[in-house]
This record gives structure tokens, sequence and C-alpha cells, in this order.
């Protein structure tokens, strides 16, 4: 399946409020529920930005950026966290954002990217 300028979401929960607001905006995302997944459609250039929902899904935030930093260094990665401590040290990568899990957030950060 070949997927152009789409938006990624890395996601165990087909109701969260990232999915809700991208719908509301008109964007269509591609669902992810494991961090392979979304790297090899990284790798293939297959995403426009990515939105990784630390409330619903086991990866490891950090560790996520440094691997898709590894195959794109621009691609927008936003980190939608609802508690946001000790992530901190994630938004000092580039071209990260660190964003509570309100709606409002989620649809800001993806009008200014998309």
């Amino acid at each position: 399946m070949e997927i152009d300028s789409t938006v990624l979401v890395l996601t165990n929960d087909v109701e969260s409020n990232i999915l809700i607001t991208l719908s509301k905006l008109g964007v269509d995302p591609a669902i992810r529920t494991e961090m392979g997944t979304v790297l090899r459609d990284v790798h293939h250039k297959r995403a426009k930005m990515i939105f990784m929902d630390l409330n619903n899904c086991d990866d490891d935030a950090l560790e996520f950026v440094l691997n898709v930093r590894d195959i794109d260094q621009h691609l927008p990665v936003i980190i939608v966290d609802g508690s946001m401590e000790g992530r901190r040290h994630v938004s000092e990568q580039a071209n990260v954002f660190l964003i509570s899990n309100a709606r409002h957030e989620i649809e800001n950060i993806a009008c200014q990217l998309l």
C-alpha cells in the first residue's frame, strides 16, 4: 500500500484525541500500532509527519525519535503525552514537538505543519 504525504499516528487507541482531532481537520491518518511499521514507512518516504500517542503505546519516546532521526533528520515528530512528566529530553531533539493530549494543542500543531 503506497502512502503519499500521509500523517502517521502511532497508537493502540482508535478513539484517541489525535485521531478525532485529525479527522475533524479532514486528515485521514495512517494508524500504526508498532514502532517498526512506522519506521518502515519513514524509510520508504511515506510520511509527512508522525504523531506518537504516548498514552496509548508501549514504545519509548526517545528511542522512537532517535530511530526516526536515523532515517530522516527533518521529519516532524509530535509526541502527545497527557502527563509530559520527565519527557523534556525528547523535545530537545530537532523538529520534535512535545504537546499535551488536549485537542486544541493537537489541532494547533497539525495546522502549523500540514
